[in-house]
Protein backbone atom coordinates (compact mmCIF):
# COMPACT_ATOMS: atom_id res chain seq x y z
CA UNK A 1 0.00 0.00 0.00
CA UNK A 2 2.74 2.55 0.51
CA UNK A 3 4.36 1.84 -2.54
CA UNK A 4 0.72 3.48 -3.83
CA UNK A 5 0.65 6.06 -1.46
CA UNK A 6 4.47 7.56 -2.15
CA UNK A 7 4.18 8.28 -5.56
CA UNK A 8 0.61 9.67 -5.30
CA UNK A 9 1.85 11.99 -3.09
CA UNK A 10 4.68 13.05 -4.88
CA UNK A 11 2.48 13.45 -8.10
CA UNK A 12 0.84 15.83 -6.28
CA UNK A 13 3.65 17.68 -4.78
CA UNK A 14 3.00 16.65 -0.79
CA UNK A 15 5.28 14.69 1.86
CA UNK A 16 3.81 11.73 2.94
CA UNK A 17 3.88 13.28 6.47
CA UNK A 18 0.97 15.30 4.91
CA UNK A 19 -1.54 12.55 4.48
CA UNK A 20 -3.79 11.47 7.01
CA UNK A 21 -5.18 8.07 6.65
CA UNK A 22 -8.70 6.86 7.64
CA UNK A 23 -8.15 3.21 9.03
CA UNK A 24 -9.04 0.19 11.31
CA UNK A 25 -7.20 0.45 15.01
CA UNK A 26 -5.13 -2.66 13.20
CA UNK A 27 -3.65 -0.26 11.05
CA UNK A 28 -2.72 2.60 13.04
CA UNK A 29 0.80 1.37 14.24
CA UNK A 30 1.73 0.82 10.24
CA UNK A 31 0.48 3.91 9.05
CA UNK A 32 2.22 5.48 11.98
CA UNK A 33 5.13 3.97 11.32
CA UNK A 34 5.43 5.45 7.80
CA UNK A 35 5.23 9.12 8.68
CA UNK A 36 1.40 10.00 8.35
CA UNK A 37 -1.38 10.99 10.36
CA UNK A 38 -4.06 8.48 11.72
CA UNK A 39 -7.58 9.38 11.73
CA UNK A 40 -10.11 6.85 13.43
CA UNK A 41 -12.99 6.71 11.00
CA UNK A 42 -14.37 9.61 8.50
CA UNK A 43 -15.85 9.76 4.89
CA UNK A 44 -12.81 7.85 2.94
CA UNK A 45 -13.24 4.92 6.32
CA UNK A 46 -16.96 4.42 4.96
CA UNK A 47 -16.63 4.72 1.58
CA UNK A 48 -13.35 1.98 1.85
CA UNK A 49 -15.94 -0.24 4.01
CA UNK A 50 -18.74 -0.49 1.24
CA UNK A 51 -15.90 -1.15 -1.31
CA UNK A 52 -14.97 -4.15 0.50
CA UNK A 53 -18.62 -5.26 1.24
CA UNK A 54 -19.44 -4.83 -2.43
CA UNK A 55 -15.75 -6.95 -2.94
CA UNK A 56 -16.84 -9.70 -0.75
CA UNK A 57 -20.39 -9.94 -2.50
CA UNK A 58 -18.92 -10.06 -5.74
CA UNK A 59 -20.50 -6.97 -6.93
CA UNK A 60 -18.07 -4.96 -9.09
CA UNK A 61 -17.97 -1.27 -9.02
CA UNK A 62 -18.10 1.12 -12.13
CA UNK A 63 -15.05 3.07 -12.52
CA UNK A 64 -13.23 1.76 -9.40
CA UNK A 65 -9.94 0.92 -9.52
CA UNK A 66 -9.13 -2.71 -8.33
CA UNK A 67 -5.61 -3.08 -6.74
CA UNK A 68 -5.52 -7.05 -5.99
CA UNK A 69 -2.53 -7.38 -3.94
CA UNK A 70 -2.54 -10.85 -2.73
CA UNK A 71 0.43 -12.54 -4.22
CA UNK A 72 2.76 -9.49 -3.26
CA UNK A 73 0.85 -9.68 0.35
CA UNK A 74 1.39 -13.63 0.24
CA UNK A 75 5.26 -13.06 -0.71
CA UNK A 76 6.25 -10.19 1.73
CA UNK A 77 4.57 -12.50 4.55
CA UNK A 78 6.24 -15.50 4.03
CA UNK A 79 9.45 -13.62 3.68
CA UNK A 80 9.20 -11.47 7.04
CA UNK A 81 7.64 -14.80 8.66
CA UNK A 82 10.43 -17.17 7.56
CA UNK A 83 13.26 -15.41 8.39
Amino acid sequence: MRDTIVPFAAARRCEVRDITVQCDSDMRETVSDWGMNVAYKGKAYELADMVGWCNGHKKRIQDCREVDLRDRLLRDMRRDLLK
